[in-house]
């Protein structure tokens, strides 16, 4: 994965600081977070339409009494009330979960997400958490913002634990060119209590040395 050069300057730092601390680290490998974005994009956009599907404007949703037909209350509760990042979410989880589709899609994506499930299973057979940066980049101009899966490509780091229903928390690890970076630990299932250790032995540590990253 690449990482923006502040992002992983202030990482191996972060890193330093642990292994100082005395935290024993080694480094491991996942699948590739690509697997993550395709069934992150795939998932999330089947639970978006099925979700939203109740918003039709008589009980949930943009409603008014200036309309005379069910058609006319549809396209005015889901076309003024819904953005546009929210209606192309909307179609095309309407598109992976139709006849046709779901078997070929959304439900490959299922079986994807859990082979992601069990590699982190198989991390946590040896390791106690899992450190890494928390975004590949800092945060994005307006301009890069306007990409449709720019929300995916900015949590390509996180999608993963995500999808396993892992608990994670990140916190910040210094400054590229004036902007936060930030670095994140995952844990296992119940094991928030040691995630919350080494996040906060980390960022005391941090807080003292923060003028040098």
């Amino acid at each position: 994965m690449d990482l923006e050069d502040g992002v992983r300057k202030n990482f191996l730092k972060s890193i330093d600081i642990l292994k100082g601390m005395g935290v024993e680290i080694e480094e491991v490998s996942l699948l590739d977070p690509k697997l993550s974005i395709a069934v992150y994009t795939l998932t999330c956009r089947g639970e978006v339409s099925s979700n939203l599907a109740r918003y039709d404007g008589t009980r949930y949703g943009l409603s008014t009494e200036d309309i005379s037909t069910i058609t006319e209350n549809y396209e005015m509760s889901r076309g003024e009330g819904f953005g546009q990042e929210v209606k192309r979410r909307i179609m095309t989880g309407t598109i992976s979960l139709s006849s046709g589709y779901a078997e070929e899609c959304f439900r490959k994506s299922e079986k994807v997400r859990e082979l992601i499930k069990k590699d982190f299973a198989n991390i946590f057979k040896k390791y106690d958490a899992i450190v890494g940066p928390a975004t590949p980049s800092v945060a994005l101009t307006e301009k890069e913002a306007e990409n449709p899966l720019f929300g995916e490509l900015a949590d390509v780091l996180s999608e993963g634990s995500s999808l396993a229903g892992l608990p994670g928390i990140s916190i910040p690890s210094g400054l590229s060119n004036g902007l936060p970076t930030g670095i994140q630990f995952i844990a296992n299932h119940f094991e928030e209590p040691t995630m919350f250790s080494l996040a906060y032995a980390l960022e005391k540590e941090i807080g003292r040395v923060i003028p040098k990253l």
